[in-house]
This record gives C-alpha cells, structure tokens and sequence, in this order.
C-alpha cells in the first residue's frame, strides 16, 4: 500500500458548512442515548468529539447524517437537515466505520458504486484513492483488506464529493503508528482549505495533536465544548457577541441575496451560495438504478445464480420431454397442445432465482451495511427502495430473457427425439413475455421480502419453502386458491395447464395479480425502509 501525501485532494479553498446541534434528544426504548445535547461546529477547524464508549457520539452522528431519527431536537448542516440536501455527498463527506462494504467489490467498484448512487464524477474515484494511499490497492477485493485499509476506504468515499463538510467516526482505529501520523497531517490540511471536520474518539490523547475544539459528552450529555487550548490549559474563555446581528444579517442578504446566513446568539455562520443544483429528476432516477444494477454486477453472486436458471431450466425441459408417465397423474403430453405449451412454459422457472437473487441482495446489504452508504449518498430513502427494486426487476427480466433463449433453444434441440404435436407458434411470444414480466415481478417481491424479513438465512429458506413446496401443493390440492397466489398466477401468465386439466387465471388477471404483489409487497418493504433507524 502507498503512503501518499495529502497532494491527491485538489488544493485551494474549499467552503465549510457550520454544524448546529440543538437539544437533540433520541431514546431507543427505554435507553436515553442522547439527552439535551446542543454544540456546534465552526468551519475551517478540526472539531474532536469525545466521551467514552456508550457516551453517545455515534448515535449523534446518525441522527446528523438523518441515519436515525431524533426523538426530540435538530441537527443541521448548514442549516440544513441531512436529508433536505439536493446533493449531500457535495456538501457532507462521512466515514462511520470500518464497515459497510461488500467483501466481493473492489474498492474501485465500491466507490463507482457510490459516485454514481450520489451523482458524482466517476473519474474522483482514482484521484480519491490516491490521496489515501489505495491506488495500488484499487483491484482488490474489500474482503481481503485490513482494518486500517477499510478505514482508509471509507474516507476516500467521504472525499468522493469533495465536500465541505467531514464527519468522521472513529477514523484511527486499526491504523498502524505511521497511518495515524498520515491521518493527523491529512485533516489538518483538509481544514486548512476551509472544510468543517469533526472526529470522534474515546481517547483525548489521540486527537489532541489534530484537533482545534473539542466536544466533550458522557451519559448523552454535554460536559464541554471549547477549543482544545482551553481544556489543556485551564484557562478562561470569552464570548464576543455583536449588539447589531441583525443588521448585519440584513446587510449580507442586501450584498448577496443567494447566501445562506445563520445566526446564533450574535454569532454569524455564512455558507456560499455555490452548492450544486438538483439534477432533474428523471437523471436522478436514472443514476440510482444505475448504480443499483452496478451495485448487483460488481459481484459474482448474480452470475451464479444465472449459471443456476440455466441448469435449471434445462433440467425442467429434459424432464418434460423424457419423463415417463406417471400412473394415475393426469398431465398433457407433448402429443397435445397443452403439453407443447407447458414445455416451453419451463422457460419461465427462473422466477425461482429471480426472486432468491433480490432476497438475497437485500439482506447481504442489510447484513454487510453497504445500505448505510447508499443512505447517505442519497437521503431520501424511498428513491433508493424504488431504484434497487428497478434494478433488479431489470436483472430479472434479464434472467428471464436467458431462461427463454436457452428453454426454447433446447426444446427444439430435443423434440425431434419424440413424438410431439406442432409447435404452438402463436403462444411461443406470449409466453416468453410472460416469463420476462413474471421474472422482473419476482425480482421486486425478492427486494421487498428481503427488506421485510431482514435475516438472510431466513429470507431465503422461507422463500424456497414456500415457492417449492407449500405454494405447489396450493397449486395442486387447491387450485382455486393456488391459482390466486403469486407462483399460481406466474402460472396463468405462461398458459400452462395444470394437473387434471387446472385451469389458472386468464393472462391478463394473472398479470394483474402479479403486478399487484410486487406493488403490495414494494409499497410495505418502502414504508419499513422509511420509518426504521439505520443503526
């Protein structure tokens, strides 16, 4: 790994944001994490946020980065809360903890990952790694590095923005001694170029030679907040406050309408007017899913799972073709046209992976804490539910595609070998839509269970049960019930016939029936996502 200087982030002055933090209160349960706490933050300094472990300081910084909801009070940015940032990860660069990445990505996939989630230039994610010292490790895998290379990783995603604002968790931890001198040199000079940084520790002594300020709370309560010359020293401090605040305002306005002024107790914070614009929202809409699909292809577990629709599908129509009959089980042949029909309806199986793979995304960033970033990076949560269910419905459909391509390409490959009635050619398009549709549908109802659910184990063993086993049995033993339910009315949608001759739902009930699920279950997984903390 290379040590670099601080020379990888641009030089020049950068504006900082004041941080406000005022009677900020948050309870979880009967456990009072915060109580009462206000301070702030000035720009152009290192301000060290201490107490010891459990004091509170994380759980502060979350609700600052709208992570967690307070329970009472605010925290602002410029005035501003986290979440009403057009562009946060312009204005707010954070590194909580040494989690939160895939151990499969690269930690230049990581941060593409993140830069397109935030809407950011790309071309920072080498000039980023360089300034922390990983241009040699960009290729590698996450999994593979240490902790101090982790910590190094989550800053450079805090610079990826270039923001005027650094909210740094805990940022030494797993350093080695040369790595912490680095860190020490590398924040003072941040401030030094205008930007707000805050650092959190439980050790005075490891920031002490960093920062200007410090923040001292215990028991989610303020002890102290002063510059760091005062608690070393002992000495007294003053408050200078001007009798003409307001006017002041009024004349900062009149000379630059477009500036943002905050103003407390005669003190006066002026940020620049200069942030990025909103992009429109369609590129907005654009840049999440594309990083969603970005996010799932930067992995090797959604090439897997189509290497499986493969085999699967081809297991499915061999069986049609060879199985023997079965005694006293009425299923059509391949000498009638509803047996040709449910041949090329196997195409239609990789609903099974579609739906495992969006489980199972969910619930491998719920448990890795890459959700934690995508959260930042984009604050309003419900674009990122609605994008990554976009994303996979698009990796479905794309699943579904496959199944249809390599179903229907072995089902002409082999039906020579039988006796058979002629290929219905009409319905061939129709069902190949519906195992597309039925594909991206299941994909969006894996994202929601995934959201819901939460447990991997449990998500994707509740799903297979009940897809495989109880969901079939419905189908067979109470078709009138079955045919209603999701697999039953993927069934209706690929004109399959059941057994003793069960008719599904017409296509386009059965499609109805599907898009309602995935409307259903998508509107639940979104309105979860909304109201819990991410902790």
């Amino acid at each position: 790994m290379t040590q670099t200087s601080t020379s990888g982030t641009p030089a020049g002055t950068v504006v900082g944001a004041p941080i406000e933090v005022t009677s900020l209160t948050k309870h979880f349960g009967g456990v009072h994490a915060v109580q009462d706490l206000s301070f702030s933050v000035a720009p152009g300094r290192v301000t060290g946020f201490l107490g010891p472990n459990g004091a509170g300081k994380t759980t502060t910084l979350r609700c600052l980065l709208g992570l967690v909801e307070p329970t009472s009070g605010s925290a602002t940015i410029g005035g501003q809360r986290y979440h009403d940032l057009h562009a946060p990860m312009r204005v707010v660069g954070s590194a909580l903890e040494a989690t939160g990445f895939h151990p499969g990505r690269t930690a230049t996939n990581h941060l593409r990952v993140l830069a397109r989630s935030g809407g950011l230039d790309e071309a920072r994610v080498p000039v980023v790694l360089e300034s922390v010292g990983l241009a040699d490790a960009a290729g590698r895998a996450v999994g593979g590095f240490s902790l101090g290379m982790r910590q190094r990783l989550q800053l450079a995603a805090a610079l990826l923005g270039d923001p005027g604002v650094l909210v740094l968790d805990e940022p030494a931890n797993g350093l080695d001694p040369e790595g912490i001198a680095w860190l020490r040199s590398f924040l003072r000079y941040l401030a030094g170029q205008g930007r707000t940084v805050i650092v959190s520790s439980h050790v005075l002594s490891e920031v002490e030679q960093t920062v200007d300020d410090v923040v001292i709370i215990a028991n989610g309560r303020l002890v102290r907040a002063c510059p760091l010359t005062e608690l070393t020293t002992g000495r007294a401090h003053v408050v200078v406050r001007t009798p003409s605040a307001d006017a002041l305002v009024a004349a900062v306005a009149a000379a630059s309408p477009a500036a943002s002024v905050q103003h407390s107790d005669g003190a006066l914070h002026l940020m620049s007017a200069t942030l990025t614009a909103p992009a429109p929202a369609h590129a907005q809409r654009q840049r999440l899913v594309s990083a969603e699909i970005l996010k799932v292809t930067s992995t090797k577990m959604w090439l897997a799972m189509l290497i499986g629709v493969v085999l699967y599908i081809g297991i499915g129509v061999i069986a049609s073709i060879f199985a023997p009959a079965q005694p006293g089980v009425d299923v059509p042949t391949l000498e009638t046209e509803p047996g040709m029909r449910n041949l090329f309806a196997q195409a239609g199986g990789a609903y099974v992976f579609a739906i495992v793979l969006g489980a199972l995304g969910m619930t491998q960033e719920l448990r890795h804490q890459t959700i934690t970033s995508t959260f930042l990076a984009e604050p309003r949560r419900n674009r990122i539910m609605v994008a990554k269910m976009a994303a996979y419905g698009v990796i479905g459909a794309i699943y579904g595609a496959v199944g249809v391509a390599f179903g229907y390409a072995l089902a002409f490959a082999l039906l020579p070998l039988k006796d058979h009635a002629a290929v219905p050619t009409d319905a061939l398009w129709q069902i190949a839509g519906g195992a597309i549709l039925g594909c991206a549908l299941f994909a969006v109802v894996g994202v929601a269970l995934g959201t819901l659910i939460r447990n991997q184990i449990a998500a994707i063993l509740g799903i297979l049960v009940w897809v495989l086993l109880i969901e079939q049995l419905l189908v067979v033993f109470l078709p009138a019930v079955g045919k209603w339910l999701p697999g039953g009315a993927l069934f209706g949608v690929l004109q399959t016939t059941g057994f003793n001759g069960t008719e599904y739902l017409p296509v386009w009930a059965a499609s109805l029936v599907l898009i309602g699920y995935a409307v259903v279950f998508g509107a639940l997984a979104a309105l979860t996502t909304q109201r819990r903390d991410v902790t």
